[in-house]
C-alpha cells in the first residue's frame, strides 16, 4: 500500500519557517513504516510565497506596504505549492491512502483542498485528517465528501490499526479515535489520548534541505508530551502529561546530528528545565556543539543547577510565556500557577542566554493600563518582546464560553494576524499600534546593544540619523510628536499610519527606561 502523509499549505499574512518542520506527520510515519510503502510531504515548502487575496479587506490600511522599523505584515501569501502543483504530484505518485495534517482551524480550508483534489484525481485513494481540527469538529470535517476517515486525538496507533484493517479487509469498529460515515450516519469516536513513553522516530524520512536556520539547518524534539495545566486561551485537546524515555530522546538527538541537522528546537507544550529529566538531557549535551532553541513551552521555572546546566548546553535563546503581569489576569488565564515572575525572569536572564518574553495584547478581561504596564515593565529588563495579539482558539474555554455567549463566530477569524478585538477595549487598530510599539521598543534595544554605554533619547536619534535617515524621520515623529508615520516608496512621501493616540501616549507618557536586550546599556527618557 502507498500512502501519503501531506503537510498542507497554509495561507496567512506571515509563516514561521523555523517551525514548519512536520513532526506530527514523522510519528504516524515511523509507526506504520514496517507494512506500507509511506512517505511525507511537505507542501508549505516552496521556492517563493504567492501573493493572494486576504479575506481580511478591513485590515488592508493597517497592514500596507509603507516603509517602517516598526511595520507589521505587508501581503497576504500562500505559503507553500498550488493547487495545481499538488494535482501533479498526485497524479505521479499515485497513493493508495492520504493522510492529512490540520492543526489549525484557520487553515481548514487549505487541508480539505488536498482531500478534494486527491478524489478528483482518483476515486478510490481513501483521504484521512487528524490533527486538532478534525478533534475537534468532526461532524463538520465529515460532511465533506472527499474525507473518508479523521482520527481524532493521538494519531500513531490508530492510523496503523487502520491500515492494517483496510489492508486485511477486516472491520474499523474497534479502531479508537477513528470516525467515519456508515449508511447515512456518522460513527464518532472519543478522542484518543493514550502517547507512547517510547521516542522512536525515523528521522531519515525527512531531509534536512528544506528546514534551514541561518547557515545551518533546524529540527524540533520533543521531551515531553501533553500539559498539566488547562489555560483559559489554550485550545489543545487534554492529553495526558508523560515524558518521553530518556536514552530515546539522546538517540533521537544523534539521529539528527548525523543527518546534518545543527540546531534543535524544544517543541514541548510543558518544558520544566529544572526536571532531573530534563538536565539530565541538557547535560548530555554540553558537549554536541548543537545549537539550541525553545520557541513553545518553557515554563517560568528555574533554580541554580539548571542557570549552568542550559548555559552549557547551547542555548541560543529562550521564551518564555508571560501572557501579561497583572495578577487578575493571570487569575482570569489560569496562569496564576506561575507567580513571582519578576524574581524567576532575572534568574534567567543570569544564564546569560538571549531571552524573548512573550506577552498577549487583547485578552477578554485586560485593559488598556494592563497593556502598557506590562510593555513597560519588559522594555526596563534585558529581554525582548514578543507580542502577540489574542485570538480565539477553538476547543478553549474562551471559545466555549464565546459560542455561549454569541452563537457563532468565523473560524478564519481564529488567527492572531486577523486583529480581532475580544473586548470593547481593543480596536484592530489599537492592538495594531501596540504591535507597532512594542516594535519600536526593541527597535531601541537593538541601538542599544549596538553601542558601548547608556544613551540618552536625544543619542539615540543621533545615532539613527547619520545611519538611517528614514528610521529617523519615523522615530522622530513617534517620539516627539506621538505620532506614527510610515515611508510610501511610491510617492517618496512620509505618510501618517492608522494609529491610536491614547495607546501611544499612554506608553510614551508613562515610559522612562528602555535596558538592551543582549546587554546593559540603557536609554532613560525622563
Amino acid at each position: 500500500m502507498k500512502i501519503l502523509l501531506i503537510q498542507p499549505p497554509i495561507e496567512d499574512y506571515y509563516t514561521t519557517r523555523i517551525r514548519s518542520y512536520p513532526l506530527g506527520l514523522l510519528f504516524i510515519a515511523s509507526k506504520v513504516s514496517d507494512i506500507c510503502d509511506v512517505e511525507i510531504v511537505d507542501l508549505r515548502q516552496s521556492k517563493k510565497p504567492i501573493k493572494t487575496i486576504p479575506p481580511f479587506k478591513e485590515l488592508d490600511d493597517i497592514y500596507n506596504t509603507h516603509y517602517s522599523p516598526f511595520s507589521l505584515f505587508h501581503t497576504y501569501h500562500r505559503f507553500g505549492m498550488t493547487n495545481e502543483d499538488i494535482r501533479r504530484m498526485i497524479s505521479t505518485k499515485k497513493p493508495d491512502l492520504i493522510g492529512i495534517s490540520s492543526l489549525f482551524t484557520t487553515y481548514f480550508e487549505e487541508a480539505v483542498d488536498i482531500a478534494k483534489i486527491a478524489k478528483e484525481v482518483d476515486k478510490s485513494i481513501v483521504t484521512v485528517m487528524g490533527g486538532n481540527h478534525p478533534t475537534l469538529f468532526p461532524e463538520e470535517v465529515l460532511r465533506y465528501d472527499c474525507v473518508d476517515f479523521i482520527i481524532r486525538g493521538e494519531g500513531e496507533l490508530p492510523f496503523r490499526m487502520l491500515v492494517e484493517n483496510i489492508k486485511k479487509g477486516k472491520s474499523l469498529n474497534d479502531i479508537p479515535g477513528l470516525c467515519y460515515k456508515s449508511n447515512g450516519s456518522m460513527e464518532i469516536k472519543k478522542i484518543y489520548s493514550d502517547t507512547d513513553r517510547n521516542l522512536r522516530l525515523k528521522r531519515e524520512m525527512i531531509q534536512k534541505d528544506f528546514y534551514r536556520y541561518g547557515k545551518g539547518f533546524i529540527a524540533p524534539t520533543l521531551t515531553s508530551k501533553g500539559c498539566p495545566h488547562s489555560c483559559y486561551f489554550c485550545g489543545k485537546p487534554a492529553v495526558k502529561f508523560k515524558r518521553f524515555n530518556t536514552e530515546d530522546i539522546k538517540n533521537d538527538l544523534e539521529k539528527l546530528m548525523n543527518l546534518g541537522f545543527d540546531t534543535i528546537d524544544f517543541e514541548d507544550d510543558y518544558l520544566d528545565l529544572t526536571s532531573p529529566h530534563t538536565k539530565d538531557i541538557f547535560k548530555w549535551l554540553s558537549d554536541k556543539n548543537l545549537r539550541l532553541t525553545a520557541m513553545n513551552g518553557v515554563i517560568p521555572k528555574i533554580d541554580k543547577d539548571t542557570i549552568k546546566i542550559v548555559r552549557d548546553a547551547g542555548f541560543q535563546r529562550i521564551n518564555l510565556s508571560l501572557v501579561d503581569m497583572s495578577e487578575h489576569i493571570q487569575k482570569e488565564t489560569n496562569r496564576d500557577q506561575f507567580s513571582g515572575f519578576n524574581e524567576i525572569l532575572d534568574d534567567f536572564i543570569k544564564t546569560g542566554i538571549p531571552i524573548e518574553v512573550h506577552f498577549i495584547l487583547g485578552l477578554p478581561a485586560q485593559t488598556e493600563n494592563d497593556i502598557i504596564n506590562t510593555m513597560i515593565y519588559l522594555a526596563e529588563k534585558k529581554v525582548l518582546l514578543g507580542s502577540s495579539v489574542y485570538y480565539l482558539s477553538p476547543g478553549s474555554p474562551a471559545f466555549k464560553n464565546f459560542l455561549n455567549e454569541h452563537g457563532r463566530f468565523n473560524l478564519k477569524y481564529a488567527r492572531s494576524s486577523a486583529l480581532l478585538p475580544s473586548n470593547n477595549f481593543f480596536t484592530p487598530v489599537k492592538l495594531a499600534t501596540y504591535l507597532k510599539l512594542s516594535r519600536f521598543i526593541n527597535y531601541v534595544k537593538s541601538i542599544l546593544d549596538s553601542t558601548s554605554s547608556d544613551l540618552s533619547i536625544t543619542d539615540i536619534l543621533k545615532v539613527i540619523e547619520n545611519k538611517n535617515p528614514l528610521d529617523y524621520e519615523i522615530l522622530k515623529s513617534l517620539i516627539i510628536e506621538k505620532r506614527l508615520i510610515s515611508f510610501e516608496k511610491h510617492s517618496r512621501k512620509f505618510k501618517a499610519d492608522p494609529f491610536d493616540g491614547d495607546a501611544v501616549l499612554g506608553l510614551l507618557n508613562k515610559l522612562k527606561f528602555i535596558k538592551g536586550y543582549k546587554s546593559n546599556n540603557g536609554c532613560h527618557f525622563r
